[in-house]
């Protein structure tokens, strides 16, 4: 029996040897093609890949410029009317806002062509009128302007800017896409004077080309189809005309969306790769080095001679000494076939599901269940389902505390537990979709919505509790609508993400249903502008609790609305405190350091409503322990000088805060503040007591008629008077008179 394994063994090596050398002897003179079909294949996923960060690109572009577009306070820069100053300020500062928070964005221009006025995110260069428009540094955009029926619409047009601040960046120039927004009845013609400019930075774009290539020996470059460069690279800027180049004119002169070819580039044997774009009519194209690719060839040809040898050397040996134990080695070939099988399966099937979840895919139900049948999935496309979003509470610090493999690790077992457990109720399936969520698509049957979710709702629990016991890791779950079909599942993704927004209200560890959204209140927001102003009081004078607690009152207020409704309270309050600290450190003479970008950029970091109620609250300590610096001795003798004047110009009709402060050269609101904190009283208030105190003497003191007292004390209406006077004594003048003992 031995021999008879030990003969089988040896016939088996010998074989398998012998194939091995004569296929790699045949294959010897096929290797350089399939070598070089290996690179483009490997060059064009990556080039397809970069083509779709471009389209990425313009989509982010639209987002943003709609964004901007349908601010209410950002189009009040295109009234044909100049906007008065706070509007320009408040426009301005969101429209940095907006520039601040999306990092891939070099700046924006909001373009009014009826006032032939360009503003701008950029600090200090903040508006450009027609007289100013010779020393404006970006004159590219003005020459575009101009002309502007030559573009599209959220079209990229590449440009070279100058640096918009010589005397501070060292750079003289920078490369940009600039994005063109406006509302137009055809797609070169706008329709309304308020045009939006994007220019996103050329480096966004080149980091993703960065990061796409794995080959570090390649060139990869974009061209549009006139053969000029749209993207710069080591050896040639933006807009350089390429289209001189043989290898260039070869890909120019190609009808097909893709392809490769050998040539000599830069003195240089190379394999030139190339894919269009027809959503850009560009056309992505990567050099690799000939000797590079061979480099591998060669290096595999080796291998391939090593491994035969070794396989017949392994194979004696094995059969004399292993040849009773002939199933082991061929079971265990069979376990890891069948293990690099299933990932393979697995792999294709997480990014199908990830390609539908994006939208990226568009397939009918009877597709998709064959894909399914593929995949040996359980999951019925074609049942009614929904989508569970499970969001990592805390992920910045949960980014910070795990490695990158710990992260998939950790991803990897939620999905298998959210899986394990959702399975005894629905068929379902998990799909790592972002950095910090997961997604399980699971059928739900033909139960009322109520009966569905509350049945997931116990099961998520279970998942939330299990994670966080063995991974320390909380979890945010939001549930979308149920959906007929898998086809809906892009859409349904989409909502689901917009739903998980509102952590920010029901807070970590919470489970987001559209039950739970259906209860926000409907009504028209209207933002409390009279809690407000009672904020912005007790920050001027000093009270912290009487601050928070008002805050914590407007929030409340907001939260019963929708998440968009919050972020734009929360996006108020923050342009509020802006305003606060500019009085203080008006009215103090004290430097206040506050960033408004910093902050919200802060507020964006943050994923609940108690993190930001801190935020708020440990800007709102840092004000009032500026405000105590100053001496309250100063005050006191600033109020009783005010006093004194009340006091002594009592009879003056015209006597009022305005007038007082503007007699201690001090902002009116400033002073009626600090007046009612230390008096308990406003100026208006304490100048109509005075005022009462001096009729009662006339009335009691003297003959005079009532109107004439009115007079003498300062009112400008003796009906006003008497209704003062009644309000304070309870009777009228002339009662207050006959109600006085005889005088002598």
């Amino acid at each position: 029996m031995p021999k008879f394994y030990t003969k089988i063994l040896l016939s088996l090596t010998l074989s398998i040897t012998i194939t091995i050398f004569v296929v790699s002897s045949i294959l010897y003179f096929t290797f350089e093609r399939i070598g070089l079909n290996i690179s483009h294949n490997s060059n064009k996923d990556g080039l397809s890949q970069i083509s779709y960060s471009a389209t990425l690109m313009n989509d982010l572009a639209k987002s943003l410029s709609l964004q901007v577009y349908f601010s209410d306070t950002i189009s009040k820069l295109s009234y044909a009317s100049l906007p008065d100053v706070r509007e320009e300020y408040l426009a301005l500062d969101q429209l940095r806002s907006y520039r601040a928070t999306s990092p891939f964005v070099d700046s924006i221009y909001v373009y009014n062509s009826k006032r032939d006025t360009l503003y701008t995110s950029l600090v200090n260069i903040e508006k450009i009128e027609p007289d100013q428009k010779g020393t404006f540094f970006d004159q590219g955009i003005l020459q575009i302007l101009k002309n502007i029926k030559d573009y599209k619409r959220i079209t990229p047009i590449p440009r070279n800017i100058d640096n918009a601040y010589p005397g501070i960046v060292s750079t003289p120039s920078k490369n940009v896409y600039t994005f063109l927004f406006y509302d137009s009845y055809a797609e070169k013609i706008p329709l309304d004077d308020h045009i939006i400019i994007l220019n996103i930075s050329e480096n966004w774009l080149r980091n993703m080309i960065d990061l796409l290539n794995t080959e570090p020996q390649s060139n990869t470059f974009i061209i549009d189809n006139d053969g000029k460069m749209v993207i710069s690279d080591q050896e040639n800027g933006i807009l350089t005309d390429l289209s001189g180049l043989p290898y260039i004119h070869k890909i120019l002169a190609s009808n097909r969306g893709s392809g490769y070819f050998v040539d000599v580039v830069n003195d240089v044997k190379s394999l030139v790769s190339y894919v269009s774009s027809d959503a850009h009519a560009w056309k992505f194209i990567r050099v690799t080095p000939y000797s590079s690719i061979m480099h591998k060839i060669n290096e595999m040809k080796s291998k391939t001679f090593l491994f035969g040898i070794l396989i017949l050397v392994s194979g004696l040996l094995l059969s004399l000494v292993l040849s009773r134990k002939l199933y082991r080695p061929i079971h265990n070939i069979a376990s890891s076939l069948s293990i690099m099988q299933k990932e393979k399966g697995n792999e294709e099937k997480y990014i199908f599901l990830r390609n539908i979840l994006r939208n990226d895919t568009r397939l009918a139900d009877e597709v998709i269940l064959k894909k399914f049948h593929t995949f040996h999935t359980k999951l019925n496309p074609g049942s009614p389902l929904v989508l569970m979003l499970f969001k990592i509470d805390g992920f910045k610090s949960f980014v910070q505390n795990n490695s990158a493999n710990g992260r998939s690790l950790i991803k990897f077992s939620i999905m298998n537990i959210a899986s394990e457990i959702l399975s005894a109720l629905y068929e379902c399936e998990a799909v790592d979709v972002d950095t910090d969520h997961i997604v399980v698509l699971s059928n739900v049957g033909s139960g009322s919505a109520h009966e569905v979710y509350a049945a997931l709702e116990s099961r998520i629990k279970n998942i939330q509790n299990y994670v966080r016991t063995a991974y320390k890791v909380s979890l945010s779950v939001a549930v979308s609508p149920i959906a007929n079909t898998l086809s809906e599942a892009g859409d349904l993704y989409d909502e689901t993400v917009d739903a998980s927004n509102y952590r920010l209200t029901y807070g970590h560890g919470c489970i987001i249903t559209p039950d739970h959204i259906k209860t926000l209140s409907d009504k028209p927001y209207s933002y409390p502008s009279d809690k407000e102003k009672m904020l912005i009081d007790a920050l001027l004078l000093g009270k912290v609790a009487d601050a928070q607690n008002i805050y914590i009152q407007i929030v409340n207020h907001t939260v019963s609305y929708s998440y968009n409704i919050v972020r734009s309270g929360l996006l108020r309050l923050a342009v509020d405190m802006n305003m606060v600290l500019d009085t203080i450190q008006r009215n103090s003479g004290k430097p206040m350091p506050y960033n408004l970008n910093a902050f919200i950029s802060e507020l964006d970091k943050l994923e609940t409503l108690e993190e930001i109620n801190e935020h708020f609250f440990a800007l709102f300590g840092s004000m009032t322990a500026k405000l105590k610096e100053k001496t309250s001795a100063k005050h006191d003798e600033l109020i009783q000088d005010v006093v004194e004047m009340i006091h002594h110009r009592h009879s003056d009709m015209n006597l009022s805060i305005d007038t007082i402060a503007n007699q201690f050269k001090m902002s009116s609101m400033y002073l009626g503040r600090l007046f009612k904190k230390i008096n308990g009283k406003s100026v208006a208030e304490y100048i109509t007591e005075v005022r009462l105190e001096q009729a009662k003497e006339l009335l009691a003191n003297t003959e005079y008629p009532i109107n004439e007292i009115s007079e003498r004390v300062g009112f400008l209406s003796s009906g006003y008077f008497y209704t003062l006077f009644k309000k304070a004594t309870g009777l009228t003048p002339n009662q207050y008179r006959k109600s006085l003992p005889p005088v002598g």
